[in-house]
């Protein structure tokens, strides 16, 4: 087995752990980082390469759709709550950003 396969290995077993963790709303997690080909594991921790900060952007949206809390947001993408409301703010001020996501709320 080579290192990249042990990588994949520990990012799979990674993704697993986190959608037990998070349930029902790790599909909305789990859509967008697919969305914007980026990992579960990199959308919900601390990288800040412009596509995952995207893609954290889209998940706070589509999650404050459902009608969960800033601070409960904050809890699912590793935010604290204000920095969640500049992400909703920011998907709410592009509006070719939330016809992509809202293209994954329909599907």
């Amino acid at each position: 087995m080579t290192r990249l396969d042990e990588l994949r290995t520990m990012r799979d077993f990674l993704d697993r752990e986190i959608a037990a963790e998070l349930g029902e709303r790790h599909i909305i997690v789990e859509l967008v980082a697919d969305l914007y080909e980026v990992s579960v594991a990199d959308l919900l921790g601390r990288d800040r390469h412009h596509r995952v900060t995207r893609a954290r952007q889209g998940a706070a949206w589509l999650l404050k759709r459902t009608g969960m809390s800033w601070r409960d947001i904050g809890a699912v993408v590793g935010l604290d709550h204000s920095t969640v409301g500049y992400c909703i703010r920011k998907v709410e001020a592009d509006p070719a950003t939330r016809a992509l996501l809202l293209g994954l709320e329909v599907a």
